[in-house]
């Protein structure tokens, strides 16, 4: 019996008909004492100024939309009929997800009135649906760019003129080899413009006195540091970064050029 179920004070305003009345009439009672008392058309005016709410998913609003749309239904502020029509407007004009509703087509029942309008149970599988792909998908981008590495690609380097080989070993070498091969390029820049002075002046003096540099030396060789160019430094200086880059850790294998 129904009004078993009843505690106080409602119990107090069904027994007020009477204990005999028909479930129909305790009802009816009950709803004018706790039912809502906002008339059909102030609750439709509510229905369309309710939007998504910050962090709330599309389905979550499409189920409060519901309830309220109900609501208004119930109090005669909108015809039954028109239900799934003023669900589906609401949900374009107050849902902010609109990749969503480009995805899902929502708009072309309003475009094409030929077109079935969507009925609630059938809007909101296609958005739960939707929601659950959008979900997975962004799980599996964690996964992969969470596991993913940065990966060091080289190139073959040649040894050739300096600044060329230079710049091409600063654009494969991460930062603390490229401050070691830096560092020891200038100490090699230093050795050599501290030893230029002093063959420049052996030549000028060897000129003044009249003498021809000596092409042999005492076992029959020319030193090859009498012979070395400036090119020639060069050279040894890229085979010296060639053989320091391939002892370093971690380094790739290069490739020198014939």
């Amino acid at each position: 019996m129904l009004l078993d179920g009843l505690l106080t004070p409602a119990l107090n305003v069904a027994l007020a008909i009477g204990p005999l009345a028909p479930p129909s009439a305790y009802l009816n009672e009950l709803d004018k004492a706790y039912g809502n008392v906002t008339g059909g058309e102030e609750l439709y005016i509510q229905f369309l100024e309710t939007h998504q709410n910050s962090g709330e998913r599309a389905s979550d609003y499409l189920r409060r939309l519901q309830t309220l749309l109900q609501e208004v239904i119930d109090t005669k502020g909108v015809a039954k009929q028109e239900a799934d029509s003023q669900l589906l407007k609401q949900i374009l004009r107050g849902c902010w997800d609109d990749s969503l509703i480009t995805t899902l087509h929502l708009k072309e029942p309003i475009h094409y009135p030929f077109k079935d309008t969507f009925t609630f149970s059938k809007l909101l599988f296609k958005i739960r649906s939707y929601e659950r792909e959008s979900q997975l998908k962004e799980i599996r981008k964690k996964r992969h760019m969470g596991g993913s590495s940065t990966r060091v690609h080289t190139k073959t380097l040649f040894a050739g003129d300096e600044p060329e080989f230079s710049n091409r070993v600063s654009s494969e070498l991460d930062s603390h080899t490229r401050e070691q091969l830096e560092e020891r390029i200038r100490q090699l820049e230093t050795e050599i413009r501290q030893k230029a002075p002093a063959q420049s002046a052996h030549l000028l003096g060897n000129e003044r006195a009249g003498r021809k540099p000596s092409l042999k030396s005492k076992n029959g060789y020319m030193p090859q540091s009498s012979l070395a160019t400036p090119k020639d430094t060069r050279m040894k200086t890229g085979r010296f970064l060639l053989q320091l880059w391939t002892g370093l850790p971690h380094a790739a294998p290069m490739h020198k050029s014939n």
